[in-house]
């Protein structure tokens, strides 16, 4: 073969090379997912939502119209115009690594992200309002989470077993944190708290035995019994604020803590 027909060759090949990674993605199925609502997912991975309004709400033993494809989802967008989440929508979407949740959605309902292990990221806007129970339950992956400064309770199990994460900051518009909502989180290590949270729930911080520090900013602790359970409080620092130091000292399981320290 001559000089010519091998460059002849090499270009030919560089030039179908450059068209299909032009190509754009192919629809591999699509479908209905509430009143207004559609879905479609496509050839590299990306399911999309789009429409008006709410999303259909699934139960744990529903098949939901993409139930198929679970290991081949990898991204999940939710356009503008979808308000909510679906209960189960995404249960033990096993390949799915991010989601992109847009503005208009206020609701992320019961365990829509349930046991979605490989979920290493999801932005949560601040129009979302309501994070329903099991909401993130063993998303083993996720390593961080904003929590909206508009959510006013934290419901049981929502971030449960999430096992990945490192920190945790609870804003001052949560006023509940509801029980076993962080249970065996086994790499929290710190955590905030919201200087209006008035009520914590049993077991909320259960299992999390790294646990190393926790800043409360409530200026009147918190009654619990169980929420530190198998925490080695002895080994935690706790900050609080200065003028509640002595109340905490002496209130019941925060007192356990080794060190006690007031918020500079």
């Amino acid at each position: 073969m001559n000089k010519t027909a091998i460059l002849f060759l090499v270009f030919a090949a560089l030039y179908l090379s450059s068209c299909s990674k032009d190509e754009p993605a192919q629809t591999v199925d699509s479908g209905v997912c509430g009143t207004n609502l559609t879905w479609t997912l496509t050839d590299d991975g990306v399911l999309t939502i789009s429409g008006e309004g709410e999303m259909t709400d699934y139960d744990y033993y529903d098949n939901t119209p993409w139930s198929k494809y679970l290991p081949e989802i990898k991204t999940i967008l939710m356009k503008e115009g979808v308000t909510t989440i679906g209960s189960y929508a995404f249960k033990s979407c096993t390949g799915l690594s991010s989601v992109s949740i847009s503005g208009s959605v206020t609701t992320i309902r019961t365990a829509a992200f349930f046991e979605c292990i490989r979920l290493s990221f999801v932005a949560i806007p601040g129009s979302v309002t309501t994070i329903g129970m099991g909401a993130f339950y063993n998303c083993t992956s996720l390593s961080s989470i904003t929590i909206p400064n508009n959510i006013r309770r934290i419901e049981s199990d929502t971030f449960a077993k999430c096992s990945g994460l490192s920190s945790v900051i609870i804003p001052n518009s949560v006023a509940t944190i509801g029980s076993s909502a962080f249970i065996e989180c086994t790499g929290l290590s710190s955590v905030t708290i919201s200087g209006n949270a008035t009520i914590i729930g049993n077991y909320a911080f259960a299992g999390c035995e790294k646990l190393a520090t926790v800043t409360n900013l409530s200026p009147v602790p918190q009654a619990m019994d169980f929420v530190l359970y198998k925490v080695n409080t002895k080994a935690a620092t706790l900050y609080v604020p200065a003028a509640s130091l002595e109340a905490y000292k002496t209130a019941p399981v925060w007192r356990e803590f080794g060190t006690i320290l007031p918020i500079n």
